[in-house]
């Protein structure tokens, strides 16, 4: 007697379900860990992006906070260790800082916003252990790949080519005010546009071991790191736009 042929099930998993399964048996069959240097310098970083923004708003520590938020969910997350108790943390984690960003409020982040935050990294380090390092690894990356694909996309679409170049001449060591005639906008104008590229690129390429760019001076101290970055950034949305 013939097998009867097996009807079509909406409901069996779709190709990348089973590719989530896939990377999930295989990573949790990792046998690896994170060194107790990796987890000490990972714990470490996080505290110390608490600290920082709790004294004074800074672009590149609240990216790193973001950062820690999308590892610590994929972490949490049904692929991988399936902690749910831990996910609603890092959500809760994940509005405060949502809720800061999108305020009006300046300068330091109130300490019931970091609240939330400090108890993720809490959550974080009870379980850090336990990570498989591919997981971790996978994680990472990812986050970062977000990290990227958002900042490029706002530099792209959000800023002008007057502004890049307007960065690239304060990270050759001009002033703006000396930049008024050349751009036709005034100097407070200038000046902002040159920070607000001079963090972009910061965030995406930059030594953390360098100062943010949160004033002209520091731009212009580390301008000429920055420099080459910022004209790949310049090649690279050009191309996007010709393509377009």
């Amino acid at each position: 007697m013939a097998k009867p042929r097996k009807k079509y099930d909406p409901r069996r998993r779709s190709p990348e379900q089973g590719m989530e399964a896939i990377y999930r048996s295989m990573t949790l069959a990792d046998t690896r860990r994170l060194s107790m240097v990796q987890q000490l310098q990972v714990i470490a970083n996080a505290r110390m992006a608490v600290s920082d923004c709790a004294k004074d708003y800074c672009p590149a520590q609240f990216n790193m906070l973001s950062n820690l938020y999308r590892i610590s969910k994929a972490i949490a997350a049904p692929e991988g260790l399936n902690l749910p108790a831990f996910a609603a943390v890092c959500d809760a984690a994940w509005q405060s800082l949502m809720a800061y960003y999108e305020s009006e409020m300046e300068g330091a982040i109130p300490p019931d916003l970091l609240r939330p935050v400090n108890v993720m990294i809490d959550h974080l380090v009870s379980i850090l252990e336990r990570v498989p390092l591919s997981m971790y690894e996978v994680a990472a990356r990812a986050s970062e790949q977000a990290l990227f694909k958002g900042v490029f996309s706002h530099f792209k679409d959000k800023t002008e080519p007057w502004e890049w170049e307007a960065a690239l001449a304060v990270m050759d060591g001009a002033k703006a005010g000396e930049l008024v005639e050349r751009f036709g906008q005034d100097e407070v104008r200038i000046a902002e546009a040159a920070r607000v590229v001079g963090a972009m690129t910061y965030t995406l390429h930059a030594d953390r071991l360098l100062d943010f760019p949160s004033d002209m001076a520091k731009l212009r101290k580390i301008g000429p790191t920055l420099r080459p970055a910022l004209e790949q950034m310049i090649k690279t949305a050009m191309e996007f736009e010709q393509a377009a």
